[in-house]
């Protein structure tokens, strides 16, 4: 049975990291999209005489996307890869490296990081250090 659930989780966790990549993909070509609208839109009153500038979105636009849980447990395992067990702190800092390194904002990293341990991949074996399983 307890092989059986393994294989489960296991084919869930890959359902949810294409699931993952495919939102980011999205994300992005909305944000394109969004972008390319705003041009026209520019465009169309530039030709049509207008002096007014259009309103810009209010809400604040990131260039790049966010990292996601499924990202941050990917750098902290990459981490671990090379190191299998490291202190809790510099794991923290060599995956908000790596997150950046691919990309993506830091922004929420935090919590990303606190929910990407909870991950039963990841073990304490004394306190501050983390290692895989």
């Amino acid at each position: 049975m307890n092989n059986e659930f393994s294989k489960i989780v296991s084919e869930l966790r890959n359902q949810e990291s294409q699931l993952d990549s495919q939102v980011e993909k999205l994300k992005s070509q909305v944000n394109q999209a969004e972008s390319r609208l705003q041009q026209i839109r520019q465009a169309v009153q530039l030709l049509e005489g207008e002096t007014r500038p259009l309103k810009q979105n209010t809400r604040t636009k990131h260039t790049r996307p966010s990292a996601t849980k499924q990202d941050v447990i990917r750098a902290i395992s990459e981490c671990l890869k090379s190191t299998p067990t490291i202190p809790l702190e510099q794991l923290r800092k060599l995956a908000e490296q790596k997150i950046g390194e691919q990309g993506k904002t830091r922004m929420g990293f935090k919590l990303r990081f606190k929910e990407a341990l909870k991950d039963p991949r990841f073990q304490f074996p004394q306190d501050d250090i983390v290692s895989m399983s």
